[in-house]
């Protein structure tokens, strides 16, 4: 017999796993599927840095650092930021470890806040193209993205 330790996960999200694994018609063990998830995990997060490891992947890049509480979102360098404001798109992009707009390092917050002329959640309101994208995604929405995968 393999010898098993226990890791504490929240029980919210163990009920979770077994409430869709039963939605889907699955008859596994939420421990096995656990299992299941951390071997899928480590066959794909040598590839998807950005998804899997954005800690690591900061680490290693050039790119700029947006943090939210523990969430890090790390926008590699040549990524593109566009906020649409009055029917107008506005654009910066990372070079190296900063935001650039208008020639000027700032902040996402300072960006959107400066496009609009006034208080602006940048999470919700600039969109993200990452290199190699061709799609825009809401910088909010990564940032919940990285948070579920991070069990946060």
């Amino acid at each position: 017999m393999e010898s098993q330790i226990s890791i504490p996960i929240k029980t919210a999200l163990l009920l979770e796993l077994a409430e869709f694994l039963e939605a889907n018609g699955s008859n596994r063990d939420p421990v096995e599927a656990v299992s299941a998830a951390i071997d899928y995990w480590m066959e794909n997060a040598s590839w998807k840095p950005d998804a899997l490891m954005p800690e690591i992947a900061a680490r290693h890049a050039a790119g700029y650092i947006w943090m939210n509480v523990d969430v890090p979102v790390f926008l590699p360098h040549g990524t593109a930021i566009r906020m649409r404001y009055k029917d107008k798109n506005y654009f910066a992009m990372v070079e190296q470890d900063a935001i650039v707009y208008e020639g000027v390092s700032i902040t996402p917050s300072a960006l959107a806040n400066k496009v609009a002329g006034g208080s602006r959640n940048a999470w919700r309101v600039l969109y993200i193209q990452k290199p190699g994208q061709s799609t825009w995604e809401l910088a909010d929405n990564m940032r919940r993205q990285i948070a579920k995968q991070l069990g946060l």
